[in-house]
């Protein structure tokens, strides 16, 4: 990867766990990189990372089905992170 491909998602992830801090109080988070496996799915898949806070204590239904409930919405989340950035 080129160094100023580095340098920006370097930057970019600093702007995002920044502002993930001050939305939500510091969470604990976990993050994993996603790729292609495979040469053949590399033109119909890109690699991307992807930032896991912990927000919530699992309760039944999550530890029974290792599923999240979440309570808010996406949209709302990714507009809130927008808001948070942009102050």
């Amino acid at each position: 990867m080129p160094q100023n491909k580095v340098e920006t998602l370097a930057q970019t992830l600093k702007t995002c766990l920044r502002a993930l801090k001050k939305l939500v109080n510091d969470p604990p988070y976990n993050y994993g990189f996603h790729m292609a496996i495979g040469k053949e799915a590399r033109k119909y898949y890109h690699w991307h990372l992807e930032v896991y806070p912990k927000l919530a204590i699992w309760a039944g239904f999550e530890k029974s089905t290792g599923m999240y409930i979440n309570t808010v919405t996406p949209e709302t989340a990714a507009e809130s992170l927008r808001e948070t950035i942009s102050q």
